[in-house]
Parts: structure tokens; C-alpha cells; sequence
């Protein structure tokens, strides 16, 4: 008897969005406040983030804020990247918060942006992340 054939379906995310990685020692309230500040955006508190971490056997949960510009076909994302001795992106390890911004950003915003950033008072690192070198890409997608 022949065994049936097995088939596997391929899934391909679209990781074309910008990322960026901050270093800084405000809480991650104080931080929202300040972008919403500076960029006169409008991140509220949305549901968290749970991440599995298979070699501790826990789940790490991550507050997540957000924000969308629907002129601009844009959604922005801050997650805290430390959550009780775990990481969002474990090879983001220098990062306190990653900053997503999804659709289209010219380079001159891209530039302005990183500019407004580093101007927030306590943020100490500012820096754009090329998403193609993220071993944990995957756990960028999220709704």
C-alpha cells in the first residue's frame, strides 16, 4: 500500500517595516510620553506581548504600545525588549525598547527620525536595525 503524499506549505512573511533598537533608563510610560511628545503621535498601551522561550520553558510577556497614521498607511509599535531576565530579541541584548515602523519611510524621514530620538532626554542609544540580520524576526509579527 503506498502512503500518501505529504505536502508542506511554505509561509513567507513580508518583513518590510524598520526597526529600531533604544537604549535608554526610562520606564517604558515615560518613554511612550516622550515620542508621543516629540513626534506628536498618539501610542496607547495594547494588549502585551507573549513570547515563548523554549530554553527556559516560560513565557516572557512584553508591554507593547501603538499607533496608526492612516494618511500615511503607517503603524508604529514600541515593545520593551526586557521582561524578567528574558529578551524580545535575545541578540538585541543592548536594547531596553525596539521601535517598529511599518509602510513606507524615505530616507530623509528615516534620518529625522533617528535625529528626534536621539534628542529624547535619557536616551542614551539610538539605532536602526537591518530586520534581514534578526535571527528572531519571526517574533516581529504580531497583530
Amino acid at each position: 500500500m503506498k502512503k500518501p503524499k505529504r505536502e508542506v506549505l511554505d509561509v513567507e512573511f513580508d518583513f518590510n517595516f524598520k526597526l529600531f533598537a533604544l537604549s535608554t533608563t526610562l520606564r517604558d510610560y515615560q518613554l511612550c510620553y516622550q515620542i508621543n511628545k516629540n513626534f506628536l503621535y498618539n501610542l496607547r498601551r495594547v494588549n502585551d506581548i507573549e513570547v515563548n522561550q523554549p530554553k527556559k520553558q516560560v513565557a516572557s510577556v512584553h508591554s507593547h504600545f501603538s499607533f496608526c497614521i492612516e494618511e500615511l498607511q503607517r503603524e508604529i509599535h514600541l515593545i520593551t525588549n526586557h521582561s524578567n531576565g528574558s529578551y524580545f530579541l535575545s541578540e538585541l541584548k543592548i536594547a531596553d525598547y525596539l521601535l517598529k515602523l511599518m509602510g513606507e519611510v524615505s530616507e530623509e524621514e528615516e534620518t529625522e527620525i533617528l535625529n528626534r530620538l536621539r534628542k529624547i532626554q535619557s536616551v542614551n542609544l539610538v539605532k536602526e536595525i537591518p530586520v534581514d540580520s534578526i535571527r528572531q524576526k519571526n517574533n516581529l509579527i504580531f497583530d
